[in-house]
Order: structure tokens, then C-alpha cells, then sequence
């Protein structure tokens, strides 16, 4: 591929407008807004946001996934397409390690946005991860 790297969530089916800024798609169980176009999540706005009851418990599940099981499986991607023969793979793993600087990178003739606010835990996680 060439171009852009623009990561999306999904929960089946795309999450409205939502562009991560990671390097994948990133394909979950959330629980979304009645409106598909955004997830709840517990931030420091939260109390602004009126979270209540469910909504704290859905924000809550969100969270755990960002930051526990996509980083997990995110990981085990790139570890297989690592394990892949030839240059092409290598470059081809190399392009899906998150970009957690506050500016786009180049490489080569791929652009490689940097990180969404709300998706940096489950990035910064994923280096966490490959550390261990």
C-alpha cells in the first residue's frame, strides 16, 4: 500500500466518523453511543459528559479493552507478520508500529499520522506490551 495510514474503529461495522490515527483498524466489541458515531469513554471530561449508571460500566468495559486485549492481539500481529520471509514483510510490520509523537512521520511514501488522543493508551500499551 501507499499513502496514508489512517487506522478506523469498527464494532461490526465502521464507528461513525472515527479516525484513530493508528497505524490498523482496530475491530471490537464496544459498546457504542445509540448513534454509532462515538463510544463512551471515561476521561477526564467524563463528569462534564453526564456519565451515569450503565453508561459509567460501558465506558469502563471500553477502557479495558484499549488498553488490555487490542494491545494483546495487536502485538501478536505484528509478531506473526515479523515471522514473515522477505524485505516487503518486514517493512509491511514496521508501518503498523503506532506513531505516539505529535507529528506525522514519512516513510518512504507512507504517512504516518500520529496517535488520537483517545486511542494513545491502547498504542502506548502495545509498547508496554513488546517490552515485556
Amino acid at each position: 500500500f501507499k499513502g496514508t495510514i489512517r487506522g478506523r474503529a469498527f464494532c461490526f461495522l465502521p464507528i461513525g466518523d472515527i479516525f484513530t490515527g493508528l497505524p490498523v483498524h482496530l475491530n471490537a466489541c464496544f459498546h457504542v453511543k445509540k448513534d454509532r458515531r462515538g463510544l463512551w469513554i471515561q476521561d477526564s471530561t467524563s463528569s462534564s459528559l453526564g456519565l451515569v449508571g450503565k453508561q459509567v460500566d460501558y465506558a469502563k468495559w471500553n477502557e479495558f479493552l484499549l488498553t488490555n486485549a487490542l494491545p494483546i492481539l495487536w502485538m501478536e500481529v505484528l509478531v506473526q507478520m515479523a515471522e514473515e520471509d522477505g524485505k516487503a514483510a518486514a517493512k509491511n510490520a514496521f508501518l503498523r508500529f503506532p506513531n505516539l509523537t505529535r507529528e506525522v512521520v514519512l516513510v518512504d511514501q507512507h504517512t504516518i499520522p500520529c496517535v488520537d488522543e483517545a486511542w494513545r493508551p491502547c498504542a502506548q500499551k502495545l509498547y508496554w506490551q513488546i517490552s515485556e
